[in-house]
C-alpha cells in the first residue's frame, strides 16, 4: 500500500500495528506479518502484509470480520492511495 505524502505522522505505523493485533481476534489467520517499507529499493510501497490461511475460505472469514473491517476503514482507507492484492497457493 502507498500512503499519501499528507498522511498525519504515525498513520503508517498505526496501521502496522492494528493489522498486527488480527491475529489475537481472527482464529482463521494463520500467521500475519505487516511492516513498513524499508526503503532499500526506489519507489517502494509504504506498507506491506503477508497472512497465511489454511483454505481461501478462511480469507474471506477475515477480509469480512469485523476486526479487520475496523482496520481497514478507520486506519487504512483514510490514508491510501494506492493498494493491490495477490492471493497466492503455496505448496505444503
Amino acid at each position: 500500500m502507498r500512503f499519501r505524502d499528507d498522511s498525519p505522522p504515525g498513520a503508517v505505523g498505526a496501521a502496522v500495528q492494528g493489522l498486527q493485533d488480527l491475529p489475537a481476534q481472527i482464529p482463521e489467520i494463520r500467521e500475519l506479518s505487516a511492516g513498513v517499507d524499508l526503503g532499500v529499493v526506489p519507489n517502494g510501497c509504504d506498507l506491506a502484509i503477508v497472512a497465511d490461511f489454511a483454505q481461501p475460505g478462511d480469507y474471506l472469514a477475515y477480509a469480512n470480520h469485523p476486526a479487520h473491517r475496523r482496520v481497514v476503514e478507520e486506519l487504512i482507507e483514510p490514508f491510501v492511495v494506492e493498494r493491490h492484492r495477490a492471493q497466492i497457493e503455496i505448496p505444503d
